[in-house]
C-alpha cells in the first residue's frame, strides 16, 4: 500500500517508510485574549494531512506565557486522509484557554500547518497576520529583526517582541537595538524564558525606549539556538498587525562592521563551611545547573557575541562563621590565555546564598 503522495508518484512498488522521529511544527504565537487599544486577538489554525489512505492524528500542545514547569494543555486533532481541517479560535477551542502562547504540533507522518492571528475587536471586520508553522531546524544562533519601529500614541505604531522557547531548559537571550545610521545603541535587555515558555512584550518598552519616536531600528537577539524569535508590528489605530519572523544569523554590528565574538568561562571557589547546592551558568547549549559543585569548579567555555552581560548564580548555604564565595569570570585573550578578575560575596550566620555574579563584556 502506498501511504505518501510523493511515494505514489515515484513508484507504485515503493513501500511507505516506517515512522521514526515525530513530525513537529511550531506556531510561535497564538492567542484568544484582549490586547491594547480595544483589540481582541484570536488564532485560526489550518492543518493538511499528507497521508492519502488513512486518518492522521496530530497532538497539539499549548505553551502559555512563562510556562516554567507547569503542565501544558494538550489536545488531539484527527485529520482525514489528504485533506485540510480548519479550527477557529484554536486556543479556546482546543485547550479551553483565554491567553497567549505558542502551539506545538506533532504527528507520526507529514502534515502542513498554517495559522492566522487576527484582531476581531473592531467594527470594520477583522485585521489579521498570517503566522506559518516552523520546525526547530528553523531556529538560529541569532536573529536580525527587520521592520521594528515605535511611534507612541493612539495614532502610532507599536512593535511586540515574541520568543518561543522550544527546549526543556530555561533560556536567556540578549536583545539589542541600534540606530541603523549611527550604530549607536538605543537600548539592550536580557530576557529569560522558562522551559517551553512563551514571551511577548512591547520591544521598545523592554529596551527602556518606549517613549521614543523610532522610525527604524536594527534589532538583534542572541543566542537563540532553542528559540523562535519574531516581532509583530501593530497599527495602534486599527489594531492591524504584521508578523515578521527573525532573519537567521548573528547580526549585532560593532563600529567597523562585523560582529565581535569572545570566549568566556567562569571559575567558582568558596571557603570551607559553605554548602553550595547549585551553580547556574550559560553554556554552549543554553543554561546549565551544576549540582553540588566543588570549590574550583570551572565551566565549559562558551562563545558569546559582544556586547554581552555574562552572569552566573550560586545557590546554597553559608557556614557558621564569616565565609566567602568567589567567581572569576574570564575571557580568552588574543594569545589564547584566560584573563579576568574575581568577584566575591561574603556572608555569615548560616545565611542562605542566592547570589548572581555578572561581568559586562563590550
Amino acid at each position: 500500500m502506498c501511504r505518501y503522495i510523493f511515494a505514489c508518484l515515484a513508484t507504485l512498488a515503493m513501500i511507505s517508510p516506517a515512522a521514526s522521529a515525530l513530525e513537529t511544527r511550531w506556531i510561535p504565537a497564538a492567542a484568544s485574549n484582549p490586547g491594547l487599544h480595544g483589540t481582541f486577538w484570536s488564532t485560526d489554525l489550518w492543518l493538511h494531512s499528507q497521508v492519502i489512505d488513512t486518518e492522521l492524528v496530530v497532538t497539539a500542545t499549548f505553551f502559555a506565557e512563562q510556562l516554567g514547569t507547569a503542565e501544558p494543555e494538550q489536545a488531539t486533532i484527527t485529520l482525514p486522509p489528504y485533506a485540510p481541517v480548519e479550527i477557529t479560535d484554536a486556543v479556546a477551542t482546543l485547550f479551553g484557554e483565554n491567553r497567549p502562547g505558542s502551539i506545538r504540533l506533532e504527528a507520526q507522518y507529514p502534515f502542513f500547518a498554517q495559522s492566522r492571528t487576527s484582531n476581531t475587536g473592531g467594527e470594520s471586520g477583522s485585521y489579521g497576520q498570517g503566522i506559518p508553522a516552523f520546525t526547530t531546524q528553523d531556529t538560529s544562533e541569532g536573529y536580525t529583526l527587520l521592520g521594528a519601529a515605535n511611534r507612541p500614541g493612539a495614532d502610532g505604531t507599536r512593535t511586540n517582541l515574541g520568543i518561543a522557547n522550544t527546549s526543556s531548559a530555561t533560556q536567556t537571550v540578549l536583545v539589542i537595538a541600534r540606530d541603523p545610521d549611527t550604530l549607536e545603541e538605543i537600548g539592550s535587555a536580557s530576557v529569560e524564558i522558562g522551559p517551553y515558555g512563551w514571551f511577548q512584550d512591547d520591544l521598545f518598552e523592554i529596551l527602556g525606549a518606549g517613549d521614543q519616536n523610532i522610525e527604524l531600528a536594527d534589532v538583534s537577539v542572541f543566542p537563540a539556538a532553542f528559540n523562535m524569535v519574531y516581532i509583530s508590528r501593530v497599527d495602534n489605530r486599527s489594531g492591524d498587525g504584521t508578523f515578521i519572523y527573525g532573519s537567521s544569523g548573528p547580526s549585532v554590528r560593532a563600529a567597523g562592521g562585523e560582529p565581535r565574538w569572545l570566549w568566556v568561562r567562569a571559575i567558582l571557589t568558596y571557603d570551607e563551611g559553605v554548602t553550595l547546592d547549585w551553580f547556574k551558568f550559560w553554556g554552549p547549549n543554553g543554561w546549565y545547573w551544576a549540582r553540588y559543585p566543588s570549590s574550583g569548579y570551572t565551566t565549559d567555555p562558551v562563545q558569546v557575541q559582544l556586547p554581552m552581560n555574562y552572569c552566573v548564580k550560586a545557590i546554597g548555604q553559608a557556614g557558621a562563621i564569616l565565609t566567602m564565595v568567589r567567581v572569576s569570570i574570564q575571557e580568552k585573550d588574543q594569545d589564547g590565555n584566560w584573563v579576568g578578575g574575581r568577584v566575591g560575596y561574603g556572608t555569615n550566620s548560616r545565611n542562605a546564598i542566592d547570589q548572581e555574579f555578572c561581568k559586562q563584556f563590550d
